[in-house]
């Protein structure tokens, strides 16, 4: 994954994207060539695995604002956007967001994985009125310009055209004239477009028809993909059984951690949910540990994965984190500006997850003696098995 703070070389290519240039031309000519040789990724096997506190602080608050039906987290991005903010927040706001315990690092790896996150505003308002010395860099560091007032239409297009440049051309209508005005302060967004092969394809040939039992007691006859699971884990306790599922890596990453769907079915068919509620750091750090440890493969089934939102609105679910005076005070970021109001106007997410069979046929993948079925509600989550940062996405699939 990409630097997701490279806000000089995204500039460039927002301009690229709308002269209708090929983006990833110019994301080649911005970053350059991989210097060689190339130092392949090994697994550090002796080191602890951290799970990082803000990911299931995330999903319990996010338990909460939705207690029902599937769920989709992108902790990732989320958590580069509230890491934007810290420096600019006022004592107050900032008090709120170090006790979110955000990752110190951005999630990277060898998965063709396309995010951003990044803060809206103008420029010329906010250097118009400096909080200190410090403010106009802070300004040229963490924001990007957007005339809502003087310039609407080029405010929606600076804000759609960043997000499609990101996410390869898929993400990019995120906002509307609907959602600005001439009181508009800052807008931060986010988004995440993941549709990978994994290293070993999954065939269309394999997949079959079968009964997903939902958590609302609805039976539905679903497609299920069989697919090899680099490794197979189950609690000592028979609480759970996990599987995960290596992506195929960008050309030329080697050198990175590769990156994994990783699949939880609760032992209980009912418990998804619940299993989400009391999960803590420390047990899906287990989990992934064993993960890691195991010597056993499996064969996966599960239901074809296609996520996609509109523009959420993160709001709500921040203030279950805590993140009360970001939201509500007229004044957030008073280590950037003296002006007031000018406030957090919104959060926006948009998110576009496809995880299916591969895209060409392959040769038939080995066959494990362990099977790890998921026709009952089930979590997954998708990052590195050994990583700190906070994952990709991550999620509950409870009915279809």
């Amino acid at each position: 994954m990409r630097e997701l703070k490279a806000k000089d070389w995204i500039l460039v290519a927002v301009l690229a994207f709308g002269m209708g240039l090929a983006y990833p031309t110019a994301k080649d000519w911005l970053l350059g060539q991989r210097p060689a040789p190339i130092v392949a990724y090994e697994e550090p096997i002796d080191t602890p695995i951290q799970t990082d506190a803000f990911t299931i602080s995330l999903l319990q608050a996010a338990l909460k604002n939705q207690p029902e039906d599937n769920l989709t987290l992108i902790p990732n991005t989320l958590a580069d956007l509230l890491n934007q903010m810290q420096p600019m927040a006022s004592e107050d706001v900032a008090q709120e967001l170090q006790k979110l315990s955000l990752p110190e690092n951005l999630l990277e790896s060898s998965a063709p994985i396309d995010e951003a996150a990044f803060l809206f505003a103008d420029k010329l308002v906010l250097t118009a009125a400096p909080a200190n010395e410090n403010s106009q860099q802070l300004c040229n560091e963490y924001i990007i310009h957007t005339p809502y007032a003087s310039m609407p239409a080029e405010a929606i297009a600076t804000i759609n055209n960043c997000i499609s440049a990101c996410t390869d051309g898929k993400m990019g209508h995120l906002i509307s004239g609907d959602d600005i005005s001439t009181d508009t302060g800052i807008i931060a967004a986010n988004a995440i477009h993941c549709a990978p092969e994994f290293e070993v394809p999954i065939r269309p040939a394999d997949t079959r028809a079968a009964d997903f039992y939902n958590a609302n007691g609805r039976l539905p006859r679903i497609y299920m993909m069989h697919a090899y699971a680099q490794y197979y884990a189950k609690a000592p306790d028979g609480a759970w059984q996990a599987a995960a599922l290596r992506l195929k890596g960008r050309p030329g990453s080697a050198e990175l951690a590769p990156c994994y769907l990783i699949l939880i079915r609760p032992a209980h068919s009912d418990s998804a949910r619940t299993f989400a509620a009391e999960l803590t750091a420390d047990k899906l750090s287990a989990i992934r540990s064993a993960l890691r440890e195991s010597t056993l493969s499996c064969t996966a089934a599960f239901p074809r994965l296609s996520l996609r939102s509109g523009t959420i609105n993160n709001a709500t679910l921040l203030q279950q984190l805590g993140t009360e005076h970001l939201l509500t005070s007229a004044a957030p970021f008073g280590k950037l500006t003296n002006k007031a109001p000018y406030p957090l106007s919104a959060i926006l997410q948009r998110y576009s997850i496809e995880l299916r069979e591969s895209a060409h046929a392959a040769s038939a993948p080995p066959i494990p003696a362990d099977t790890l079925v998921c026709d009952h509600p089930f979590l997954w989550v998708l990052m590195p098995l050994s990583s700190p940062a906070a994952p990709y996405a991550m999620g509950i699939i409870e009915n279809i």
